[in-house]
Protein backbone atom coordinates (compact mmCIF):
# COMPACT_ATOMS: atom_id res chain seq x y z
CA UNK A 1 0.00 0.00 0.00
CA UNK A 2 2.88 2.26 0.51
CA UNK A 3 4.13 1.68 -2.73
CA UNK A 4 1.26 2.68 -3.97
CA UNK A 5 0.46 5.82 -2.29
CA UNK A 6 4.33 6.79 -2.79
CA UNK A 7 3.68 6.34 -6.71
CA UNK A 8 0.70 8.23 -6.55
CA UNK A 9 2.38 11.23 -4.78
CA UNK A 10 5.56 10.67 -7.20
CA UNK A 11 6.24 13.54 -9.23
CA UNK A 12 6.84 13.42 -13.23
CA UNK A 13 10.18 11.87 -13.04
CA UNK A 14 10.44 8.83 -10.62
CA UNK A 15 13.46 8.29 -10.93
CA UNK A 16 14.35 11.33 -9.04
CA UNK A 17 12.45 9.57 -6.18
CA UNK A 18 15.07 7.43 -3.98
CA UNK A 19 12.77 6.87 -1.48
CA UNK A 20 10.22 5.33 -3.72
CA UNK A 21 13.33 3.24 -5.77
CA UNK A 22 14.39 2.15 -2.27
CA UNK A 23 11.04 1.05 -1.46
CA UNK A 24 10.49 -0.96 -4.94
CA UNK A 25 14.24 -2.47 -4.95
CA UNK A 26 13.42 -3.82 -1.12
CA UNK A 27 9.53 -5.27 -2.49
CA UNK A 28 11.71 -6.76 -5.43
CA UNK A 29 14.25 -9.05 -3.09
CA UNK A 30 11.30 -9.50 -0.49
CA UNK A 31 9.43 -10.93 -3.56
CA UNK A 32 12.70 -13.22 -4.67
CA UNK A 33 13.10 -14.64 -0.94
CA UNK A 34 9.38 -15.09 -0.75
CA UNK A 35 9.28 -16.93 -4.21
CA UNK A 36 12.78 -18.86 -3.39
CA UNK A 37 11.33 -20.24 0.59
CA UNK A 38 7.94 -21.33 -1.45
CA UNK A 39 10.20 -23.29 -3.95
CA UNK A 40 11.99 -24.74 -1.26
CA UNK A 41 8.24 -25.44 0.33
CA UNK A 42 7.23 -27.09 -2.64
CA UNK A 43 10.58 -29.12 -2.96
CA UNK A 44 10.08 -30.08 0.90
CA UNK A 45 6.40 -31.43 0.55
CA UNK A 46 7.63 -33.41 -1.86
CA UNK A 47 10.31 -35.33 0.42
CA UNK A 48 7.66 -35.48 2.58
CA UNK A 49 5.25 -37.32 0.25
CA UNK A 50 7.81 -39.12 -0.77
CA UNK A 51 8.89 -40.75 2.15
CA UNK A 52 4.92 -40.67 3.78
CA UNK A 53 4.68 -43.24 0.51
CA UNK A 54 7.48 -45.46 1.40
CA UNK A 55 5.50 -46.12 4.63
CA UNK A 56 2.13 -46.28 2.96
CA UNK A 57 2.57 -50.73 3.73
CA UNK A 58 2.53 -49.67 7.46
CA UNK A 59 -0.15 -47.90 7.15
CA UNK A 60 -2.60 -50.55 4.92
CA UNK A 61 -1.91 -53.19 7.72
CA UNK A 62 -3.07 -50.58 10.38
CA UNK A 63 -6.15 -49.78 8.21
CA UNK A 64 -6.20 -53.76 7.61
CA UNK A 65 -6.06 -54.00 11.34
CA UNK A 66 -8.98 -51.95 12.70
CA UNK A 67 -11.85 -52.87 9.79
CA UNK A 68 -11.02 -56.29 11.57
CA UNK A 69 -11.12 -54.98 15.19
CA UNK A 70 -14.45 -53.05 14.09
CA UNK A 71 -15.98 -55.95 12.46
CA UNK A 72 -16.00 -58.04 16.03
CA UNK A 73 -19.06 -55.79 17.02
CA UNK A 74 -20.86 -58.41 14.65
CA UNK A 75 -19.36 -61.06 16.74
CA UNK A 76 -20.35 -60.10 19.91
CA UNK A 77 -22.02 -56.71 21.32
CA UNK A 78 -19.25 -56.01 23.84
CA UNK A 79 -16.62 -56.12 20.94
CA UNK A 80 -16.88 -52.36 20.95
CA UNK A 81 -13.18 -50.26 20.35
CA UNK A 82 -13.10 -47.20 19.49
CA UNK A 83 -10.66 -45.16 16.80
CA UNK A 84 -9.60 -43.38 19.83
CA UNK A 85 -8.37 -45.94 21.21
CA UNK A 86 -7.00 -47.52 18.41
CA UNK A 87 -4.78 -44.71 17.36
CA UNK A 88 -3.48 -44.30 20.59
CA UNK A 89 -2.07 -47.81 20.22
CA UNK A 90 -0.90 -47.37 17.06
CA UNK A 91 1.08 -44.28 17.72
CA UNK A 92 2.64 -46.12 20.85
CA UNK A 93 3.94 -49.25 18.80
CA UNK A 94 5.43 -47.13 16.63
CA UNK A 95 7.22 -44.55 19.09
CA UNK A 96 8.69 -48.16 20.86
CA UNK A 97 9.01 -50.62 17.87
CA UNK A 98 13.25 -51.64 17.62
CA UNK A 99 14.43 -48.15 15.31
CA UNK A 100 16.49 -49.25 11.98
CA UNK A 101 18.33 -46.93 9.33
CA UNK A 102 17.19 -49.63 6.80
CA UNK A 103 13.86 -48.85 5.51
CA UNK A 104 12.79 -52.34 4.43
CA UNK A 105 13.83 -53.75 7.96
CA UNK A 106 12.42 -50.71 9.62
CA UNK A 107 9.04 -51.69 7.54
CA UNK A 108 9.07 -54.76 8.62
CA UNK A 109 9.91 -54.25 12.03
CA UNK A 110 7.40 -51.91 12.30
CA UNK A 111 4.14 -54.21 10.40
CA UNK A 112 5.17 -57.23 12.77
CA UNK A 113 5.31 -55.19 16.00
CA UNK A 114 1.77 -53.52 15.05
CA UNK A 115 0.52 -57.18 13.85
CA UNK A 116 1.35 -58.59 17.04
CA UNK A 117 0.64 -55.85 19.50
CA UNK A 118 -3.20 -55.22 18.25
CA UNK A 119 -3.58 -59.10 18.13
CA UNK A 120 -2.45 -59.16 22.18
CA UNK A 121 -4.57 -55.97 23.33
CA UNK A 122 -7.37 -57.65 21.40
CA UNK A 123 -7.15 -61.02 23.21
CA UNK A 124 -7.15 -59.48 26.35
CA UNK A 125 -11.11 -58.68 26.00
CA UNK A 126 -12.00 -61.84 23.95
CA UNK A 127 -14.06 -64.67 24.90
CA UNK A 128 -11.41 -67.88 24.14
CA UNK A 129 -13.80 -69.53 21.88
CA UNK A 130 -13.55 -66.07 19.50
CA UNK A 131 -9.50 -65.60 19.57
CA UNK A 132 -8.89 -67.53 16.82
CA UNK A 133 -11.61 -66.63 14.81
CA UNK A 134 -9.97 -62.98 15.63
CA UNK A 135 -6.59 -64.30 13.95
CA UNK A 136 -8.32 -66.05 11.30
CA UNK A 137 -10.09 -62.91 9.94
CA UNK A 138 -6.68 -61.21 10.51
CA UNK A 139 -5.17 -63.17 8.16
CA UNK A 140 -7.73 -63.50 5.68
CA UNK A 141 -7.64 -60.01 5.48
CA UNK A 142 -3.97 -59.23 5.13
CA UNK A 143 -3.95 -61.81 2.10
CA UNK A 144 -7.47 -60.29 0.86
CA UNK A 145 -5.60 -56.74 1.54
CA UNK A 146 -2.93 -58.10 -0.72
CA UNK A 147 -4.91 -59.83 -3.62
CA UNK A 148 -3.63 -63.30 -2.39
CA UNK A 149 -7.21 -64.19 -1.12
CA UNK A 150 -9.53 -63.70 -3.93
CA UNK A 151 -13.10 -62.06 -3.37
CA UNK A 152 -14.39 -65.80 -5.23
CA UNK A 153 -12.36 -67.74 -3.02
CA UNK A 154 -13.78 -66.14 0.38
CA UNK A 155 -17.03 -66.50 -0.86
CA UNK A 156 -16.41 -70.27 -1.22
CA UNK A 157 -15.29 -70.58 2.12
CA UNK A 158 -18.14 -68.62 3.56
CA UNK A 159 -21.30 -69.79 1.15
CA UNK A 160 -20.17 -73.13 0.25
CA UNK A 161 -19.93 -73.95 -3.47
CA UNK A 162 -23.97 -73.60 -4.12
CA UNK A 163 -24.34 -70.61 -3.03
CA UNK A 164 -20.82 -68.75 -4.49
CA UNK A 165 -21.98 -70.48 -7.62
CA UNK A 166 -24.91 -68.08 -7.23
CA UNK A 167 -27.64 -70.71 -6.95
CA UNK A 168 -27.04 -73.09 -9.83
CA UNK A 169 -26.70 -76.40 -9.25
CA UNK A 170 -23.38 -77.56 -11.25
CA UNK A 171 -23.21 -80.86 -13.13
CA UNK A 172 -21.31 -83.63 -11.13
CA UNK A 173 -19.72 -86.35 -12.72
CA UNK A 174 -20.02 -90.04 -11.15
CA UNK A 175 -18.30 -90.44 -7.59
CA UNK A 176 -14.76 -92.07 -7.64
CA UNK A 177 -14.39 -95.65 -6.83
CA UNK A 178 -12.34 -96.84 -4.24
CA UNK A 179 -11.83 -92.85 -2.61
CA UNK A 180 -12.66 -94.27 1.10
CA UNK A 181 -9.83 -95.02 4.23
CA UNK A 182 -11.11 -96.81 7.48
CA UNK A 183 -11.94 -93.65 9.36
CA UNK A 184 -12.79 -91.56 6.19
CA UNK A 185 -15.45 -92.31 2.98
CA UNK A 186 -15.48 -89.64 -0.23
CA UNK A 187 -19.38 -88.39 0.50
CA UNK A 188 -21.84 -87.18 -2.06
CA UNK A 189 -21.62 -83.33 -0.52
CA UNK A 190 -17.93 -83.41 -0.09
CA UNK A 191 -17.21 -84.75 -4.00
CA UNK A 192 -20.32 -81.87 -5.24
CA UNK A 193 -17.57 -79.23 -3.68
CA UNK A 194 -14.60 -80.60 -4.71
CA UNK A 195 -16.15 -80.34 -8.28
CA UNK A 196 -16.86 -77.06 -7.70
CA UNK A 197 -13.88 -75.92 -5.97
CA UNK A 198 -12.85 -74.58 -9.85
CA UNK A 199 -15.64 -71.39 -9.22
CA UNK A 200 -13.30 -70.14 -6.24
CA UNK A 201 -10.00 -70.25 -8.11
CA UNK A 202 -8.46 -71.93 -11.55
CA UNK A 203 -6.08 -73.50 -9.83
CA UNK A 204 -8.22 -75.61 -8.24
CA UNK A 205 -10.36 -76.82 -11.17
CA UNK A 206 -7.52 -79.57 -10.89
CA UNK A 207 -8.89 -81.05 -7.58
CA UNK A 208 -11.93 -83.33 -8.29
CA UNK A 209 -9.19 -84.40 -11.77
CA UNK A 210 -6.65 -85.30 -9.13
CA UNK A 211 -9.14 -87.24 -6.48
CA UNK A 212 -10.32 -89.42 -9.47
CA UNK A 213 -6.68 -90.44 -10.78
CA UNK A 214 -5.84 -90.92 -7.29
CA UNK A 215 -8.53 -91.83 -4.96
CA UNK A 216 -6.24 -94.43 -2.90
CA UNK A 217 -3.70 -91.23 -2.12
CA UNK A 218 -6.28 -89.05 -0.86
CA UNK A 219 -7.87 -91.19 0.87
CA UNK A 220 -4.55 -91.63 3.30
CA UNK A 221 -4.75 -87.93 2.85
CA UNK A 222 -8.45 -87.27 4.18
CA UNK A 223 -8.48 -90.49 6.50
CA UNK A 224 -5.60 -89.52 8.28
CA UNK A 225 -5.73 -88.04 11.91
CA UNK A 226 -4.35 -85.16 11.42
CA UNK A 227 -4.77 -84.54 7.63
CA UNK A 228 -4.50 -80.79 8.27
CA UNK A 229 -1.09 -80.91 8.94
CA UNK A 230 -0.11 -84.01 5.68
CA UNK A 231 1.39 -82.77 3.00
CA UNK A 232 -1.56 -82.66 -0.36
CA UNK A 233 -0.53 -85.18 -3.25
CA UNK A 234 1.26 -84.38 -5.95
CA UNK A 235 2.23 -80.88 -6.50
CA UNK A 236 -0.36 -79.03 -4.94
CA UNK A 237 1.03 -78.34 -1.68
CA UNK A 238 3.29 -76.47 -3.76
CA UNK A 239 1.61 -74.71 -5.96
CA UNK A 240 -1.48 -73.78 -3.94
CA UNK A 241 -1.45 -70.72 -1.79
CA UNK A 242 -2.55 -71.55 2.56
CA UNK A 243 -6.07 -70.03 1.68
CA UNK A 244 -6.87 -72.94 -1.33
CA UNK A 245 -4.93 -75.12 0.63
CA UNK A 246 -7.86 -74.43 3.29
CA UNK A 247 -10.64 -74.93 1.03
CA UNK A 248 -9.33 -78.01 -0.17
CA UNK A 249 -8.88 -79.60 3.40
CA UNK A 250 -12.37 -78.12 4.64
CA UNK A 251 -14.31 -80.26 1.14
CA UNK A 252 -12.73 -83.57 2.47
CA UNK A 253 -12.51 -83.09 5.98
CA UNK A 254 -15.26 -80.39 7.42
CA UNK A 255 -15.05 -82.07 10.63
CA UNK A 256 -11.54 -80.86 10.89
CA UNK A 257 -11.45 -77.19 9.59
CA UNK A 258 -11.16 -75.62 13.09
CA UNK A 259 -7.25 -77.50 12.87
CA UNK A 260 -6.83 -76.30 9.11
CA UNK A 261 -7.85 -72.78 9.96
CA UNK A 262 -5.26 -72.56 12.92
CA UNK A 263 -2.87 -74.15 10.60
CA UNK A 264 -3.45 -71.38 7.62
CA UNK A 265 -2.73 -68.76 10.41
CA UNK A 266 0.72 -70.51 11.40
CA UNK A 267 1.27 -70.35 7.42
CA UNK A 268 0.31 -66.65 7.03
CA UNK A 269 0.86 -65.13 10.59
CA UNK A 270 2.97 -67.45 12.35
CA UNK A 271 3.07 -69.67 15.38
CA UNK A 272 2.55 -67.01 17.51
CA UNK A 273 -1.23 -66.46 16.40
CA UNK A 274 -2.26 -70.14 16.61
CA UNK A 275 -2.45 -69.79 20.67
CA UNK A 276 -3.82 -67.33 22.82
CA UNK A 277 -1.54 -65.13 24.37
CA UNK A 278 -1.53 -65.29 28.53
CA UNK A 279 -2.93 -62.78 30.78
CA UNK A 280 -0.62 -60.15 30.90
CA UNK A 281 -1.19 -57.40 33.37
CA UNK A 282 2.16 -55.67 33.00
CA UNK A 283 1.28 -55.38 29.28
CA UNK A 284 -2.10 -54.14 30.26
CA UNK A 285 -0.72 -51.27 32.23
CA UNK A 286 1.95 -50.50 29.48
CA UNK A 287 -0.31 -50.06 27.15
CA UNK A 288 -3.19 -47.86 30.04
CA UNK A 289 -2.16 -44.08 30.61
CA UNK A 290 -3.06 -41.91 33.19
CA UNK A 291 -6.28 -41.03 30.97
CA UNK A 292 -6.90 -44.53 29.34
CA UNK A 293 -7.96 -46.80 32.79
CA UNK A 294 -8.15 -50.54 33.11
CA UNK A 295 -11.42 -52.09 33.98
CA UNK A 296 -11.88 -55.76 34.50
CA UNK A 297 -14.94 -57.43 33.68
CA UNK A 298 -15.37 -60.71 34.83
CA UNK A 299 -17.55 -63.52 32.97
CA UNK A 300 -17.28 -66.98 32.45
CA UNK A 301 -15.52 -67.88 29.51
Amino acid sequence: DSILQMLAEAGDDILDDEALIDSLGRSKETSMAISKRMAEAERTTAEINQARELYRPVAKRGSVLYFVIASLAAVDHMYQYSLQAFSRLYSLRIERSESSDELERRLAILIEDITLAFYVNVCRGLFEVHKLLFAFMVAVEVERASAVVTDEEWRFFVLGALASAGGDQPKVPPKPEGCSARAWQLSDKAWGTACALGTAASSLECVAGRLAESPKEWAALAGHAEPHLQALPGDLEASLTPFQRLLVLRTLREDKTTFAVREYVRRVLGDTFTEAPPFDLSGAYDDSSAEVPIIFVLSPG
